[in-house]
C-alpha cells in the first residue's frame, strides 16, 4: 500500500501538467499490479494476522476470534498460527473476566435491593369485641438491626371484595412497628394492628413499604418490586 502511495505522489505532477496517454496507461497498469500484489499479501499469514489484529484493536473481539481461528485453520504450522492461538486465549480470558465482573455487579445489585425483612405470615384474629386485627410475622434476614418498618394492609371480605374504610375510597390500612429486631430474629407474634374502620375484614394482603435500621439506613422497594404476604385458610 505504501508503494502505491509513493508512485501516486511521484506521478501526480505529471498527471496535473498533462502527461501523455501512454503515461496514463502505464500508471494505470502499475496501480493495478500493485493492487494485485496487495491483495495477494492480504491473503498471506502475515496479512491475515494483521487484519485480525486491526479488528481486535477496534474492539470487535468476536470478529477477531473468527479471523484468528481462520488463520489457525489455513496456516497451522506458522508463527502467525501460534500467535493467533495466544490472542484467542487472551480474548477468551478477557471475556470470562468481563462475564464474572458483570455477574458480580448483578449479585451486588440484587443484594442491595434485597429487603432486610421477610414477611413470614399474615393472619386475621378477632379481639374480645369482635373487631378484626392483623397479625404479621416478620423475620430479620439481614446483618443489621431493624428498629422500625411500615406496611400497607389491604383488607378484603370473604367474597374477596375490598373492605373500604367508612367515608374513604381505599381498603388500605397503614401499619407501623418500632420494635427492635436483631439479625435472624422473628417478630410479630405478640402484636397486632386493629383494623379500625375495616370491620368486615376477613382476609388481608400485607405489603412491606419501608424498613429502617439502627445505623440510620433505610430500605424501600425498587420500582416494580413488591414484598408481600397474604392470609391463607
Amino acid at each position: 500500500m505504501f508503494k502505491i502511495l509513493i508512485i501516486l505522489i511521484t506521478l501526480v505532477p505529471f498527471i496535473i501538467t498533462g502527461c501523455g496517454q501512454s503515461e496514463k496507461e502505464i500508471l494505470s497498469i502499475k496501480v493495478k499490479q500493485l493492487e494485485a500484489e496487495n491483495a495477494i499479501l492480504k491473503n498471506t499469514p502475515q496479512g491475515r494476522y494483521a487484519k485480525a489484529s486491526d479488528i481486535e484493536k477496534n474492539n470487535k473481539p468476536d470478529e477477531a476470534l473468527q479471523e484468528y481461528n481462520e488463520i489457525i485453520k489455513l496456516y497451522p504450522n506458522t508463527d502467525e498460527s501460534k500467535n493467533a492461538q495466544l490472542r484467542i486465549n487472551a480474548i477468551m480470558q478477557a471475556k470470562q473476566e468481563e462475564k464474572e465482573k458483570e455477574e458480580a455487579k448483578k449479585r451486588e445489585y440484587e443484594e442491595s435491593i434485597k429487603p432486610p425483612l421477610q414477611l413470614v405470615k399474615a393472619q386475621i384474629v378477632f379481639n374480645v369485641l369482635g373487631y378484626p386485627e392483623a397479625k404479621v410475622i416478620v423475620k430479620n434476614t439481614s446483618s443489621k438491626i431493624v428498629d422500625a418498618y411500615t406496611v400497607s394492609i389491604y383488607c378484603y371480605d370473604n367474597f374477596n371484595n375490598p373492605v373500604k374504610k367508612y367515608n374513604a375510597d381505599s381498603n388500605k390500612f397503614g401499619g407501623i412497628s418500632q420494635d427492635i429486631i436483631n439479625p435472624g430474629q422473628s417478630n410479630g407474634y405478640d402484636g397486632t394492628w386493629t383494623l379500625h374502620g375495616h370491620e368486615n375484614t376477613t382476609k388481608i394482603k400485607v405489603v412491606l413499604d419501608k424498613v429502617h435500621m439502627s445505623d440510620n439506613s433505610t430500605w424501600t422497594p425498587q420500582k416494580g418490586q413488591e414484598i408481600s404476604v397474604e392470609t391463607t385458610k
